[in-house]
């Protein structure tokens, strides 16, 4: 398994010093706009290919729509994350403290991979020349 990682963090490494993970520039503005918007007003988008089809009063109801709409969705997600936790704890209930014991050290590789593929990640892009 560490073979199986080492190996990972290399081929990983390679591609971003070839500069095949490397994002453009206008990505990386245009993470920063999604981000900035993320904190704002929330974006009202329409459906695909109704914006040359409906009025600018069918545009102001499918926005009240769609914001009534969110809001339900939104609660149900939450919904959703405390029903898969709760899953996730009634299976781990059934481990015995070895296998308790060998899943934690198995996230804690898993995250301690995560990290180490970000810092080269983060590497990489500091030192990539400016086009």
């Amino acid at each position: 398994m560490r073979r199986f990682n080492l190996l990972m963090v290399l081929l990983l490494a390679t591609f971003l010093a070839a500069g095949w993970l490397q994002s453009s520039p206008s990505s990386a503005q245009e993470n920063t706009a999604k981000k900035e918007t993320a904190d704002k007003e929330p974006v009202k988008r329409l459906p695909p290919y109704f914006k040359e089809i409906v009025t600018e009063e069918q545009k102001t109801k499918i926005y009240a729509l769609q914001e009534e709409y969110n809001e339900k969705i939104s609660v149900l997600a939450e919904e959703i994350k405390k029903l898969q936790a709760a899953r996730t704890a009634a299976i781990e209930a059934l481990l015995s403290p070895e296998q308790k014991q060998k899943l934690a050290d198995a996230r804690a590789a898993a995250s301690k991979s995560k990290e180490n593929a970000a810092a080269i990640k983060a590497n990489a892009e500091v030192t990539q020349p400016k086009p």
